[in-house]
């Protein structure tokens, strides 16, 4: 079967040549990622998930350089209130001194993406006109109603080259300083 699959008349046509010994592919395993650190020359401490969330922030130069906001619509203020409190509480205790957290109040506009696309875009613009020229990135952290929503927004945020993390309603409702301190690092 394989010998008809060679001999076929479109290889030629199509100008493609099979090898008929198959190529061995090897793979190699990369060492874990390791953490530059202040604990020492003896110590080596290796990336997971886990480990980044404990580790202190040492400087957030790339954080004062951006601008963080908040999104919600008219159904979450009390969550997204919420929210702001929690993030002002975590970055007070991380030591993350970064530009205020703007606001931005959607319309009523659920659902309907074109809308919510376009208030994002000239809030942007607003922000970049009066940031001036210390602002270099921007980060927007949404308050997502449904789950589902999630890849829509996120992919509309990435098309207008700002960072984004979602916050579901509920998780926003009972957001604690780890919940928050997770968002911030």
């Amino acid at each position: 079967m394989v010998q008809k699959l060679f001999k076929m008349k479109k290889w030629d046509e199509w100008d493609i040549q099979i090898e008929d010994k198959p190529s061995q592919l090897t793979s190699r395993r990369l060492a874990a990622p390791e953490l530059v650190h202040r604990e020492g020359d003896d110590k080596q401490l290796f990336v997971n998930e886990r480990l980044l969330k404990m580790m202190p922030v040492y400087s957030c130069e790339d954080l004062k350089q951006t601008q963080l906001f908040l999104i919600h619509d008219k159904y979450s203020n009390r969550e997204a209130q919420n929210v702001l409190e929690n993030l002002r509480k975590c970055q007070g205790q991380i030591g993350i001194r970064a530009n205020d957290i703007e606001t931005l109040f959607l319309p009523d506009c659920r659902g309907n993406f074109k809308k919510i696309e376009e208030t994002i875009q000239e809030y942007l613009e607003d922000l970049k006109q009066n940031a001036g020229s210390k602002i270099k990135n921007f980060f927007a952290i949404v308050i997502v109603e449904k789950r589902h929503d999630y890849p829509r927004l996120k992919s509309m945020l990435t098309r207008m080259n700002v960072l984004s993390q979602m916050i579901v309603k509920q998780t926003a409702f009972k957001i604690n300083l780890s919940v928050a301190s997770n968002i911030m690092k």
